[in-house]
């Protein structure tokens, strides 16, 4: 639907093997005491724009580890609130929390959950499905089949055929794993277009001003301005007088005495 194109993917849960046993729910929280305390109350909000699986149908507490990857489910039983959108606990220990939704079942057989090689996790992601109680995949875009094993990445985002080994083939104006790239020509340094232009979907480059050629590698030549010399007519020439400069006089010499 239009409303459920508009809702974010959201976090995962992971155990220690990499199952996703949960999902974030909302944005978290965290605080560093400064001394002793005892607890504190922390309130989380639950969003309204994140896409949730209906795998997991548990809400609770998720805290993150000192790895700042792992976020650990505390398996909170007592709430201040709790009405479904504002989810209100008593933290008893510094740290950033998350509020999350995950499978119903312990930690422990939450953490041992492994499926090695049942779902290849470079084209999907391994997750623990509560309902069924059994480990399925879901495969990323392009992907299909029980492991995620069919297909090719971002389905070659249309511009390409997926070949058997699971390779795109491109069109001839479209490069890269999906042939998500405009295939226009490399110059300097590897680069598009030489980094000097821009690369258009038929795969041409439309060069920035003062840069040519197929790859824009070519630096223009631009015109001098050349000064034009002044003519002769520009000059004015002094003007002989009529009459001739007044004669200075002869002063007479001084007497030697």
């Amino acid at each position: 639907s239009s409303d459920d194109r508009v809702l974010q993917n959201p976090l995962a849960v992971k155990n220690a093997h990499g199952i996703v046993i949960g999902q974030l729910v909302g944005d978290g929280k965290g605080f560093l005491s400064t001394g002793d305390f005892d607890s504190i109350e922390l309130c989380l909000d639950r969003r309204s724009d994140i896409r949730e699986w209906d795998t997991f149908d548990v809400l609770d507490v998720g805290k993150r580890s000192d790895d700042g990857v792992t976020i650990v489910p505390q398996y909170n039983t007592e709430w201040v609130v709790n009405d479904g959108l504002k989810m209100c606990f008593i933290a008893t220990s510094d740290g950033v929390y998350f509020p999350i939704s995950r499978a119903d079942a312990s930690w422990v057989d939450l953490n041992n959950l492994d499926s090695p090689g049942a779902c290849d996790n470079t084209k999907g992601i391994s997750l623990y499905n509560a309902t069924s109680n059994v480990l399925v995949c879901i495969c990323r875009c392009g992907y299909a089949g029980d492991t995620c094993s069919a297909g090719c990445p971002n389905n070659c985002s249309g511009h390409g055929e997926c070949l058997e080994n699971g390779h795109c083939s491109c069109s001839a104006t479209r490069t890269g794993v999906d042939c998500g790239e405009f295939n226009c020509p490399s110059g300097l340094q590897g680069k598009r277009c030489s980094g000097q232009g821009l690369c258009k979907e038929d795969a041409t480059c439309d060069c920035e001003d003062n840069f040519m050629g197929v790859d824009c590698s070519t630096t223009k030549v631009l015109p001098q301005e050349v000064a034009t010399p002044p003519s002769f007519d520009d000059f004015q020439t002094s003007q002989v007088p009529d009459e001739p400069p007044s004669q200075i006089s002869n002063a007479p010499s001084p007497s030697m005495t």
